[in-house]
């Protein structure tokens, strides 16, 4: 939403046509910053980890997915659903989806 207003009224906000000052930093400043919504996307385990004990899937480099959480106190990811074989090692991650909101349909049956 943020950008959609930057992008409409944004020029009312800079000199001779260049986006400088305030609004030229705070885009700038937006640009940068990785989409909050990476749920359907694998996220490298070189890339970064999640928040510790955030639980999200996991996929191994034996091609297993399984459910667990990266710890910082233990240095290490412990999987729930699914286990980790010798010598399995967890190579992406991804958040889990929002819970199922169900509609007032779903509640009649």
């Amino acid at each position: 939403m943020l950008i959609r207003l930057l992008k409409k009224y944004g020029k009312w906000c800079t000199e001779g046509g260049s986006e400088s000052g305030f609004i030229g930093t705070l885009k700038s400043l937006i640009d940068q910053q990785p989409s909050i919504d990476t749920y359907g996307t694998w996220i490298p385990c070189t890339e970064r980890l999640p928040e510790n004990s955030e639980l999200v899937l996991v996929s191994t480099n034996f091609s297993i997915i399984a459910i667990g959480v990266w710890s910082d106190y233990h240095n290490r990811w412990i999987c729930y659903a699914g286990f980790l074989l010798n010598g399995e090692t967890p190579i992406a991650w991804m958040p889990l989806p929002e819970s199922y909101e169900g509609t007032e349909e779903d509640e009649g049956k």
